[in-house]
């Protein structure tokens, strides 16, 4: 976090091994790293991007879509 110029007001995880990253960087993160909002969505990869999520029932495109609007909202309404 110090070698960035501001402080992120979002991070946004695009799959499952960087969602587990995050949970492993967690366990030994500051308070102020685990403070951070976190949104999360599937890879957005060409195998996965037509597929659908198999435990909300909602094409992985959209969950994208959702995914990055809703980040991009947050950090525009944040922005200081």
């Amino acid at each position: 976090m110090e070698l960035l110029e501001s402080r992120p007001k979002v991070v946004l995880l695009l799959g499952k091994q960087a969602q587990a990253a995050w949970s492993q960087l967690l366990l030994r993160a500051s308070p102020e790293l685990k403070s951070l909002l976190v949104i999360t969505a599937p890879h957005p990869s060409p195998l996965a991007y037509n597929k659908t999520d198999a435990v909300t029932g909602q094409p992985n495109k959209e969950l994208l879509n959702e995914a990055f609007s809703r980040a991009a909202a947050l950090s525009l309404a944040n922005a200081v």
